[in-house]
């Protein structure tokens, strides 16, 4: 597969797109209507994971996670392009077959596809590869674009982006840059999504990249229930107006809640004195996160991805449900 370093200049506003990553597929009105404002042309959807598993000594790739379409298969008119999440340990276990690998990922891609009447022409890689794994993860993305035949797109965190030279570049159509999961989770300071700080360790060399970036930022937000200063869950997709309304918890202040008796909440068992720390992106963040972008990237990217489609994640965060139109002028 050839690639080029140049490209047509993109036009100054980018196409906005959107993941959709949960295990069932179904669209609510709210986010139908998200689809029609920004004239969505394409959703990425996370299909399935892969992961390895070891049995009587011997390893093996298996999908998990497996996406469930409903009666509602895709939106009129909005292109479905596959996201495949591989674990590193995959590409790390040296005794799988990259060809069997690739081989039964695309089988499984096609046969969701086909059960659903939904034509691929494109598959996006989601795998946070490592110096030693790296060969291996350009490899099997070689493998599966012989065998399939359509676009293949990578995402790349900011460390694989400033380090290129080491790490490497995936030989796809379309790198994506993900601009989210910064920070450290266990802190009890600071946004583990996104932290402006860490941001600018390698902001500057995002322009010496070799290979034109579209974008993936962030909107999503979740809660981090910890438990005498140690992290005990993650919740990701949950009301927070429904946490402010529960008289088991009491509010802190912005990103704090504290659990005031022991009870079941979201399934779970809190105990007194438990903490939820609220981690979001605010619209201040947003528009750092989008003139940053915008000073710092070689060329405007030509398209915009926003993680994740999901109604909680605009309402949590109080977007105006066109907010994106306003920010995209930063890419200019």
């Amino acid at each position: 597969m050839g690639w080029s370093c140049n490209s047509a200049a993109p036009s100054a506003q980018p196409e906005i797109s959107f993941y959709y990553w949960k295990t069932q597929f179904r669209l609510s009105d709210y986010e139908q209507e998200l689809l029609d404002i920004y004239k969505v042309q394409r959703l990425y959807v996370r299909y399935f994971d892969i992961n390895v598993i070891q049995e009587q000594g011997t390893s093996r790739a298996v999908p998990q996670a497996v996406i469930a379409f409903d009666s509602q298969a895709a939106p009129a008119g909005t292109e479905i392009v596959p996201v495949i999440f591989i674990r590193n340990a995959v590409m790390e276990d040296r005794s799988l077959s990259l060809d069997s690998l690739a081989r039964n990922t695309w089988q499984l891609v096609s046969s969701i596809s086909n059960r659903h009447h939904i034509s691929i022409r494109q598959v996006q890689l989601d795998c946070d590869w490592t110096v030693s794994s790296g060969q291996r993860f350009f490899d099997f993305t070689d493998k599966l674009a012989q065998l399939s035949g359509v676009r293949t797109g990578s995402t790349v965190r900011l460390h694989q982006v400033k380090h290129f030279k080491v790490t490497g570049i995936p030989p796809v159509d379309t790198p994506v840059l993900m601009y989210y999961n910064m920070g450290d989770i266990e802190s009890a300071t600071g946004n583990s999504i996104y932290e402006k700080a860490i941001a600018d360790k390698y902001n500057k060399s995002l322009r010496s990249y070799p290979r034109p970036l579209a974008v993936a930022i962030p909107v999503y937000s979740w809660f981090i229930h910890s438990r005498n200063g140690k992290i005990q869950q993650l919740y990701s997709k949950k009301s927070r107006t429904e946490l402010e309304a529960s008289p088991g918890f009491r509010k802190k202040d912005d990103t704090f809640y504290e659990a005031v008796t022991n009870h079941i909440f979201w399934g779970t068992y809190f105990k007194k004195g438990d903490l939820l720390k609220y981690e979001h992106i605010s619209e201040k963040d947003l528009e750092t996160i989008f003139a940053d972008l915008g000073s710092h990237l070689r060329s405007a990217p030509g398209e915009v991805i926003l993680y994740d489609l999901d109604e909680l994640n605009f309402t949590n965060q109080q977007y105006e449900k066109d907010i994106f139109k306003k920010m995209a002028r930063h890419f200019k």
